[in-house]
């Protein structure tokens, strides 16, 4: 123990000691975080108080308004005939008090189940007002527009003790019958306390339209002039239960707050709704906490400050442990860049060295080679270590001593090797890949046995003087040759990755060549893969994909064939909207012929997402169509989104605001699902058929996919699993709570004739 200590001293000291320190920070943060809470649980209680207060001068003004009424319900009420009271009535008017405040706008009466105008006059325009006549007490409307007067409610005395009326009816104005400036100021003409806490203050009728507002200085809210529901609560809640919520709280009635973040700081939306019985008016105001809780703010902003203080010196440890560790690291690197049998690089130091002698040549044409000692794996099964380690010294001698100046080589392990030649004319080359071959060759696995001749092939990259990509790509392309010719003939080949290109040049040239023709032709088709609902048992719609029949081969190229193409030459843009036309058109025909219809799937690429005319299209089509809301989603891949999330979210709010449903497919293949799921509001997320592959641990797998769709789950999104092809995915996926599933145990993709054939005969008969 003593030698260890000894040995390690620095080590130990280190780890006592940062451990020191997380204990001090995980108390502080725990501490930081329960004040934090408290804080903010506080500064919610002083916002509703402030907001209570502002309430009481608000009902203070109904009150008067009440009081009002009532006093001309009972001026009428000393009626002693018919006559009188209409003199009274009329006299009210005509003597000016009802005006004197110039709150007042006009007065009704209501007589048996009708309302009539001061003068005698019937009226029937004005639901709102007939709503009070059934009242038996004093009862405000909401407000309604009188005339030329938008903003008028009324106040009905249902008290009156009259024979000749059941209730008098005073119509006012909403500014400044009722009004936030009315108060708000003292007789310095300063905002009163509460105020002056909060940004803005807003008096808003129960649609949400602003009566009247108070915005104090320095307020970073851009309140605007729509109703609040729209507005400013749609701007400031991102999270769509909280803002709904919000929003029931407008309409309802009570006090209910709501914190949020604005530019790092911390805010607190209170809203005071006075109800049915005050004509639906409510209080909205936004206070910053450090405004309604200054002391506890700061004495929160001190612990985190010493938190922030206590990290720092953490991560100075951290970074002095990393350092020595990174010290380590590149001695273990250093070791690792060569090869220790061989005395030859391994593949890091050739990739290095390689991308060294090309900066350095940048006017020479190279060549990048991986040359393969073919059937490896047998030749050491056959011979064993011994043999099969001589003939790997015996090959890197062989090409070390056919190396010139700046060119290198290293083993890749495998029987391959990596080798950078200068290149200027391929025959020369291919002769000079031969002489190596022929030297290699020459060894003999076995004495007198020619059955066991080494064979080679050679995977070549040509780096032109123009082009100077990244030794990782062109390694990653020479990979591309190996595995497109899989097929080796001979004891020696050389496949050159220009040649391969030249094929898919071709190939590529007859695709473009014929796909205009091929569309005015309806040679794609619309194949529809069903979807199955695991919670209901029944269909749940289908993806809609597109295949091409070739007449000249009689049969459907595959979708990697063209598909690739068409996305590079934009031609997919066409595609796309052919599919959804059609989709559209097929939805509306089985709708006119009262059939049964299933919600589709359509899928976008980037290049059709990225038209400026895109959202205006799919949203006229649809609309062509009379295709209902909800009915038709927007597939797009998760590669997409991670390049383009500000105009994705834009597109997909618009694509909302319209009708459409969103989906994110291929989701888990790249490095930003959670991004997504963070930044944009999408309606399904379609898990990539890797989440069903088996790794090398089925708890581990077990446990991703359940954290998966419990994640997307919680985020109100629906889950769907691709690539479903056996009956024990589909019972581990229910299991797991996946929504729905696709894949080739349900069905698999099928022509639009047949799709109906299907659904007739497995869902809509049942």
């Amino acid at each position: 123990m003593f030698k260890f200590l000894s040995k390690h001293i620095g080590e130990v000291a280190v780890s006592l000691t940062v451990i020191i320190c997380a204990c001090f920070f995980v108390h502080f943060f725990t501490v930081g975080t329960t004040l934090s809470s408290v804080i903010e649980e506080q500064a919610v209680k002083r916002a509703e108080f402030y907001v209570k207060e502002q309430s009481q001068y608000v009902e203070k003004q109904f009150n008067e308004l009440i009081s009002e009424t009532e006093y001309y319900a009972a001026k009428a009420s000393t009626a002693t005939s018919e006559e009188n009271f209409r003199e009274i009535i009329i006299g009210i008017k005509s003597s000016g008090e009802l005006n004197a405040n110039e709150c007042s706008v006009e007065l009704f009466y209501s007589e048996n189940g009708k309302i009539y105008k001061y003068d005698g006059s019937l009226t029937d325009n004005y639901p709102k007002l007939n709503e009070l006549i059934n009242s038996t007490e004093t009862k405000f409307s909401k407000v309604f527009q009188y005339e030329n007067n938008v903003r008028v409610f009324a106040v009905s005395a249902n008290t009156i003790d009259c024979e000749y009326a059941q209730s008098v009816i005073v119509l006012f104005d909403c500014e400044p019958s009722v009004s936030l400036k009315s108060f708000a100021y003292d007789a310095e003409n300063q905002p009163i306390d509460c105020i002056k806490r909060s940004d803005f203050s807003l008096l808003v009728k129960n649609d949400g339209i602003i009566i009247d507002r108070i915005e104090n200085e320095g307020n970073p809210f851009q309140v605007g002039t729509e109703p609040v529901q729209k507005g400013i609560i749609n701007s400031l809640f991102t999270d769509k239960k909280t803002c709904a919520a919000a929003i029931e709280s407008v309409e309802g009635k009570g006090v209910s707050s709501f914190t949020f973040l604005k530019e790092a700081e911390k805010y607190v939306l209170t809203i005071n709704a006075f109800g049915e019985d005050r004509g639906g008016f409510a209080l909205v105001d936004a206070f910053k906490i450090s405004n309604v809780y200054a002391d506890g703010y700061a004495m929160s902003e001190s612990i985190w400050s010493s938190i922030i203080g206590i990290a720092i010196v953490m991560l100075a440890l951290i970074l002095s442990v990393v350092i020595t560790r990174m010290a380590k690291k590149k001695e273990i690197y250093r070791l690792e860049m060569l090869d220790p049998v061989l005395n030859c690089s391994t593949p890091k130091k050739f990739e290095k060295d390689a991308g060294d002698i090309l900066k350095r040549h940048q006017s020479t044409n190279f060549a990048f080679v991986s040359l393969q000692i073919n059937n490896f794996s047998y030749l050491l099964k056959k011979f064993g270590d011994v043999k099969t380690q001589n003939l790997t010294k015996f090959t890197a001698t062989a090409i070390r001593q056919a190396l010139y100046v700046e060119e290198t080589f290293g083993y890749g392990g495998e029987g391959e090797y990596l080798v950078l030649l200068h290149y200027k004319e391929r025959q020369n080359f291919v002769d000079r890949l031969n002489g190596i071959y022929l030297r290699i060759s020459s060894f003999a696995m076995q004495e007198g046995d020619e059955n066991h001749k080494i064979s080679v092939s050679c995977a070549v990259y040509e780096v032109e003087q123009s082009e100077r990509a990244s030794t990782r790509n062109i390694l990653d392309k020479l990979k591309i040759i190996k595995e497109a010719t899989t097929v080796r003939m001979g004891s020696f080949s050389i496949d050159f990755y220009e040649d391969l290109l030249r094929e898919n040049y071709l190939r590529k040239a007859e695709i473009e060549s014929r796909m205009e023709t091929a569309l005015e032709n309806s040679e794609f088709h619309l194949f529809y893969q069903p979807k199955y609902n695991l919670k209901n048992k029944t269909m749940d719609g289908s993806e809609i994909l597109i295949r091409w029949y070739d007449p000249k081969i009689e049969k459907y190229r595959g979708p990697n064939e063209f598909l690739p193409v068409f996305e590079e030459n934009g031609f997919i843009d066409k595609i796309d909207r052919f599919v959804f036309y059609k989709a559209c058109e097929n939805i509306a025909s089985r709708i006119s012929k009262r059939q049964i219809c299933y919600p589709v799937s359509v899928n976008v690429s980037r290049v059709t997402a990225t038209q400026s005319d895109f959202t205006d299209y799919y949203i006229r089509i649809k609309n062509k169509f009379e295709i209902k809301d909800n009915f038709i989603t927007i597939e797009f891949t998760e590669s997409f989104a991670y390049e383009n999330y500000k105009y994705l979210s834009e597109i997909v709010s618009k694509l909302h605001a319209n009708g459409f449903l969103c989906s994110i497919d291929d989701f888990g293949t790249g490095y930003s699902s959670y991004n997504i799921l963070k930044t944009i509001e999408m309606d399904e997320i379609k898990l990539d058929k890797f989440f069903l592959s088996k790794g090398f641990s089925e708890q581990r797998d077990q446990a991703l996919l359940k954290s998966v769709i419990d994640m997307v789950k919680q985020f109100g999104m629906k889950v769907t699993q691709e690539g479903v092809e056996t009956r024990e995915d589909l019972y581990r996926l229910e299991e797991l709570g996946c929504d729905v599933i696709q894949g080739y145990y349900f069905a698999k993709p099928m022509k639009y004739v047949d799709y109906l054939e299907f659904i007739d005969k497995n869902f809509i008969n049942k």
